[in-house]
């Protein structure tokens, strides 16, 4: 059986979640979030590149019916992991932030309480220094609401005022960690504002020029405001510094390239990235065979599929994601017959809904039956009820 990393868990879970729905489009996960995500946001979370904040994966969770407690475990999991791995990176760091004692006690402290799991240490340490300070330090601001947040909003609420304020018209200069400008030029970027999120990713850099975090996030901000240019350059200086930091279609380079049409390189830099993960033993089969399919190499991306397939060692939601991939590049070769039968002669079709909801949309499109047939199997897919043979 292969392990498989929390991130990459999620991502397959949050993917299934997502088929099981229908598909649904992020503007109605907005919609049904009731103004808690906007359908850029959700778009981000689907997509799920790097870990998104519990804040805006819960909403998105809940408008998708999936169950949040399942996916709070989930998140926890990949969130954990996350801090494993900064904690090592910090060891390899070329240059080490300079932040001020004033900061580094308190900063240090909080996030040790955090690291040995001594939760109630930390929020009564957070809220009686918070309430000594004549002002509230951004750094630590930010950092006790994420790292809180999940564990008790209510704690929180009032941080968040705060940090929408700051986000608003603070000044970028009084952060001292290129962590912290990071996490809101994220939350600019979740409520659809690349050009304040600018600043803040300006100011990561600054703070460290050489973790390639705050080179790519501000390459995904450049990206969003259209300077394609500029944002390459950043993105090609994060990936010579980490390759690997998720499969490489979800990174702001992948992005570029596909703007630019420059499917050779996207091939080839996918390609990379799928052999480092392990081939077909890793677990960046789908999203390396959804590049292949971009790329306009159908056949290749099904024959990718069914080797993995015959291994027969993923996890369900993985092996889900991987039929409805399968699915969709025999489609596109035009062989729509075998494209529903990779669905149905799955073990799997006959207790799973997504299965059986894409294979009724492939029925749909096809045109194999009539238009009255047609309609009536979408709208199945819409009241997601009922189950298309």
């Amino acid at each position: 059986m292969i392990v498989t990393d929390a991130l990459t868990a999620l991502r397959g879970r949050l993917r299934a979640a997502h088929l099981a729905s229908g598909e649904m489009s992020t503007r109605e996960i907005a919609r049904r979030a009731h103004g808690a995500v906007s359908h850029t946001a959700a778009h981000q979370v689907l997509r799920a590149a790097n870990l998104p904040t519990w804040k805006t994966l819960e909403p998105v969770v809940a408008a998708l019916g999936a169950d949040t407690e399942e996916f709070k475990e989930l998140w926890m999991r990949a969130r954990s992991e996350q801090g494993k791995k900064e904690d090592r990176a910090e060891t390899r760091r070329r240059y080490q932030e300079s932040v001020s004692p004033e900061l580094a006690v308190p900063l240090n402290l909080f996030r040790k309480y955090i690291a040995i799991q001594e939760v109630e240490k930390a929020k009564e340490f957070a809220a009686a220094y918070l309430k000594s300070q004549p002002y509230y330090d951004v750094d630590l601001i930010v950092e006790v609401h994420d790292s809180l947040y999940y564990r008790d909003r209510e704690f929180v609420k009032g941080l968040a005022k705060w940090i929408e304020e700051f986000i608003e018209g603070g000044d970028v200069k009084e952060i001292e960690t290129a962590r912290v400008a990071h996490l809101l030029a994220r939350k600019c970027l979740e409520g659809a504002n690349p050009g304040r999120a600018l600043s803040f990713t300006n100011r990561a850099i600054i703070l460290n020029p050489h973790h390639h975090g705050p080179l790519s996030i501000h390459s995904e901000v450049l990206t969003a405001l259209g300077l394609y240019e500029e944002a390459e350059e950043f993105a090609i200086a994060a990936y010579e510094i980490d390759p690997d930091p998720a499969p490489f279609l979800y990174t702001p380079y992948a992005d570029l390239l596909l703007i630019k049409r420059n499917f050779k390189k996207l091939e080839q830099l996918a390609s990379d990235s799928y052999n480092r993960s392990g081939g077909l033993e890793g677990g960046e089969v789908s999203p390396f065979a959804q590049c292949l399919m971009i790329c306009g190499k159908f056949d290749l991306a099904a024959s990718v599929l069914q080797e993995k397939l015959a291994l027969e060692d993923s996890p369900k939601y993985e092996r889900i994601d991987l039929l409805i991939t399968l699915s969709n590049a025999l489609w596109q070769t035009g062989d729509y017959r075998a494209a529903r039968s990779a669905l149905q002669s799955d073990p799997l079709y006959k207790t799973e809904n997504s299965l059986q909801l894409k294979n009724g949309n492939l029925m749909a499109m096809s045109g194999e039956r009539d238009g009255e047939a047609s309609i009536k199997i979408l709208e199945k897919l819409v009241n997601a009820k009922g189950d298309p043979d």
